[in-house]
């Protein structure tokens, strides 16, 4: 985009900038997504030791699911910045930082009457996603004549086949303790076993339901092309 700017190329700026854009939403949303399914073993694994109790595992997994709607914005920040930066552009996403942080205050303050510890991530989500989607908005005028239409329905794409491939991980949690007596082992240990297998079968079940998608093919084709050298 820096390159694209730099030769004056709007047409050039656009298709990386939507291309970044699809490429981070198709790595970002099926982690949201496995986050949420596995967050309880994935916290129990990382913090389920010493003075750090299942109360506290309770408390600390209901922050995480406030937190995971945002991770995709999380991710995209980066994205949405670069189309200003590469302009020499440094004030609007400065103002745009400030508006947000505003709104993460009185978001903070609204939201923990109702929802506790719960508001204060939300808050955070919320606002992340109001500045990427404003980034984004206010960078169409270095673009040229770009819509976000087609990032919209790839991200509606990827996150149906993300909900697909949760259900699946949801499943195989529910079917595990029948087949295996993981109940019974230390909480470390299950914990791992759920994250990891879990982990592996949902990004599994993601990819070869995406393999179709321009995300994948053009995620894979560097190491396909090695491969063929």
């Amino acid at each position: 985009m820096s390159r694209a700017a730099a030769n004056h190329d709007k047409a050039a700026l656009t298709e990386s900038l939507e291309h970044a854009l699809r490429m981070v939403l198709f790595l970002s949303i099926p982690c949201a997504v496995l986050f949420g399914v596995l967050a309880d073993p994935f916290v129990r694994l990382l913090f389920r030791h010493g003075a750090f109790n299942d109360e506290a595992v309770r408390s600390c997994v209901y922050a995480l699911l406030f937190y995971i709607p945002g991770i995709p914005a999380f991710c995209a920040a980066k994205v949405a910045l670069t189309p200003h930066y590469a302009n020499h552009d440094v004030k609007t996403p400065v103002r745009i930082s400030i508006v947000c942080v505003l709104l993460n205050l009185v978001l903070n303050l609204s939201l923990v009457v109702f929802l506790r510890h719960g508001g204060l991530a939300l808050s955070t989500s919320i606002c992340s996603w109001v500045n990427v989607i404003t980034l984004i908005t206010l960078a169409r005028k270095y673009t040229s004549d770009w819509t976000p239409k087609g990032v919209i329905i790839a991200a509606l794409r990827i996150l149906l086949v993300s909900l697909l491939s949760g259900a699946v991980v949801l499943g195989l949690l529910h079917l595990l303790p029948r087949l295996f007596d993981i109940n019974g082992l230390p909480t470390l240990w299950a914990s791992a076993i759920r994250v990891v297998l879990g982990g592996s079968i949902g990004w599994l079940c993601y990819l070869i339901l995406s393999c179709r998608s321009p995300e994948c093919r053009s995620l894979l084709a560097p190491l396909m092309r090695r491969m063929a050298r």
